[in-house]
């Protein structure tokens, strides 16, 4: 859609812009409550499911990353390419460019590629993780189409002084180590994170029944990140937040089971930086944020003509909102976003640069039994004015333990700069990706003294037109995007947990399951997709069940997964079951904790694939300690 008139366009960022102030100022019409200092309505997740983690509260080690963190814990399905990997997330099956991830607000995808490795993201990138599931591109914009992932930073002023220093080993010469500071006062806290971690991955594997072993080479892994958290609060109006991020990875990567060697690898490196800043009025909370990223990927291969590939992009972000209560308790905010993007590669014939501007608006209807949040979204990208986005969503609660929520939304992808600028190939003039998406959940909890049960069960579809798919046209040696897919995505969630604690015991039970259909509706002939099939790593079944049991100061977690059969690009990859067990004990005094963990992954030494041709180690081990200090919380003191 070509932009019909320039400075109607102008107009509506004004009216945007300046609603809020406007509202704000009509004081001798219209009397607004005190606003207190809550979230933002973006930030809550009316119809639809989410699932949070505190970092700091996840069992002492025994993750390596976020990839491992969501498939344990929450049961999302990872396609993994082995040990220190790639590794990308696929929700309600969507492709990996379809979840959005998001760092203190901001979004971490990749602009060349549209998707984000999370292998590359540590734990102690947020204290929070949250995973939405569900199209949620009115409030956060293109890419989250199957879902987002959340990592938050957040300061507790009440808190003295801690630190924090973890050391594990493991199998394949696997080494990680990190350490966490943090101190201030009520009104500056200043937190610093570092983590590193190195491997051999050079684990056993079988190509197939009859052939000897083989030992994976190339597959070694190192990887540092440091994290700067500065959250300041000079008085009750004002809040003021500094993130600064610097990862390096250096990775080699490993030959596929149907290759004899590789001598390939990649180096990340990555610098971002966010400042946040947060003004409150009795009536308004305004919010100003800007954000810059610097990365690059650096791959070699003696394969490549050149032997290296260089890729490098800057991201700067900038984004204005407005928070206001309405009479009754309601809220509304309003907002505007920027995204400038330019990347530097020999795959282009020139240097693009890409201008994205949005704005944004959320109404939260707010009522003791019932809520309904209304979102829209208007985006000024690749100088189209492109169609306006809404949702509209709702919570009731049909008793005080039982909770239905439902969701309806458009939501959109454009087209990320290797599909629009790849020599031999790119298509500038490709549309976005964009559909409707519906789904509907009914939440159910008990709780009493000892005991807490919750069961979520949901239902979703979603028709996405104009999907991005690259493909070798007949007379052509190259492949090429185009908008040639439809995928229709439907299923059911179910998420079950139950806590009991009785005396010295504690127990924990719980229970995912994922049924998920998502076929592409017209035929491909290079790739071949036949119509209707099942969309390429896309399992139809997944379940995962988690049983913990403590006593006193030892815990014992035992997790069993199952993923059914899934369609490779050359071959169906059989189902199989997976399961590992760790064993934690810890030890709490007055300051100063600790605890020790032993993970055995794969406990029944299960030959698998999550990608084909890709091999995965069977069982291995990974060991490590944890030790904390921390001073009395000011509100106890």
């Amino acid at each position: 859609m070509r932009v019909p008139s320039r400075p109607l366009y102008f107009l509506i960022i004004f009216y945007f812009l300046l609603l809020s102030d406007t509202i704000a100022a009509q004081r001798d019409t219209l009397t607004l409550p005190k606003i207190t200092v809550s979230s933002s309505v973006r930030l809550q997740p009316v119809g639809q499911t989410a699932q949070t983690y505190r970092t700091d509260s996840l069992p002492a080690g025994g993750y390596q990353n976020l990839a491992e963190v969501l498939a344990t814990e929450s049961g999302l399905f990872i396609r993994s390419y082995g040990l220190g990997s790639l590794a990308v997330s696929t929700l309600r099956g969507g492709s990996a460019g379809h979840t959005l991830t998001l760092w203190n607000g901001l979004p971490l995808q990749n602009p060349m590629l549209g998707q984000i490795d999370l292998s590359l993201l540590p734990l102690n990138a947020g204290t929070d993780i949250r995973l939405e599931r569900g199209g949620n591109t009115t409030a956060w914009g293109s890419g989250a189409i199957g879902g987002t992932i959340r990592l938050q930073s957040r300061a507790d002023f009440n808190r003295g002084f801690s630190a924090e220093v973890r050391t594990e080993v493991g199998s394949f010469n696997h080494f990680g180590q990190s350490a966490r500071v943090s101190s201030g006062n009520e009104k500056i806290r200043i937190e610093g994170k570092y983590d590193r971690r190195t491997a051999d991955n050079d684990f056993s594997y079988f190509v197939a029944e009859g052939l000897p072993e083989r030992t994976q080479t190339n597959a070694a892994l190192r990887q540092q990140n440091f994290l700067q958290n500065l959250h300041w609060k000079p008085d009750n109006r004002q809040q003021f937040a500094l993130h600064l991020w610097q990862q390096l990875s250096d990775r080699q990567i490993p030959p596929t089971n149907v290759q004899n060697s590789s001598d390939a690898r990649q180096e990340d490196r990555a610098f971002r930086a966010v400042a946040d800043y947060k003004f409150i009025t009795d009536a308004v909370v305004w919010n100003a944020k800007v954000g810059w990223y610097d990365e690059t990927i650096d791959y070699f291969d003696s394969a490549l003509l050149t032997g290296e590939s260089l890729n490098r992009f800057q991201s700067l972000f900038a984004e204005a909102s407005a928070q206001m209560s309405v009479r009754g308790g309601h809220r509304w905010q309003n907002g505007l976003t920027f995204n400038h993007n330019t990347a530097q590669t020999v795959n282009y014939a020139a240097q693009p640069r890409e201008n994205r501007t949005s704005l944004f608006s959320s109404f939260l209807f707010d009522r003791p039994r019932y809520r309904i949040k209304a979102d829209a979204r208007i985006l000024y990208a690749n100088a189209r004015l492109h169609p306006f986005t809404p949702a509209l969503a709702a919570d009731w609660h049909l008793h005080n333990k039982v909770l239905l929520q439902g969701k309806v939304s458009r939501n959109y992808r454009l087209p990320t700069l290797n599909d629009r600028f790849w020599v031999l190939g790119g298509n500038a003039d490709l549309l976005p990706e964009a559909g409707w998406s519906e789904e509907i959940s009914i939440v159910t909890q008990q709780q009493r003294k000892n005991m807490r049960a919750k069961v979520i069960l949901t239902a979703f579809h979603r028709l996405l037109k104009n999907q991005i798919l690259w493909s070798r046209k007949t007379g052509e040696a190259f492949f090429s995007p185009d908008n040639i897919a439809e995928v229709r995505s439907y299923g059911t969630e179910m998420n079950a947990r139950l806590d009991v604690s009785k005396n010295s015991w504690r127990f924990g039970g719980l229970v995912n399951y994922d049924y998920t259909k998502s076929v592409n509706r017209i035929a491909v002939e290079n790739p071949n997709i036949a119509a209707g099939t099942q969309l390429f790593y896309t399992p139809e079944h997944r379940v995962t069940g988690q049983i913990k049991i403590g006593f006193r100061n030892f815990f014992v977690v035992y997790l069993q997964q199952y993923t059914s059969a899934t369609n490779g690009i050359n071959e169906v990859l059989p189902g199989y079951f997976y399961a590992n067990v760790r064993l934690m004990y810890r030890v709490e005094k007055t300051k100063l904790s600790g605890s020790f963990f032993l993970t055995i992954n794969n406990l029944y030494d299960t030959d698998y694939f999550i990608i084909e041709r890709r091999p995965l180690p069977g069982r291995h081990l990974r060991a490590g300690l944890r030790i904390k200090f921390q001073q009395k919380d000011r509100t106890k003191l």
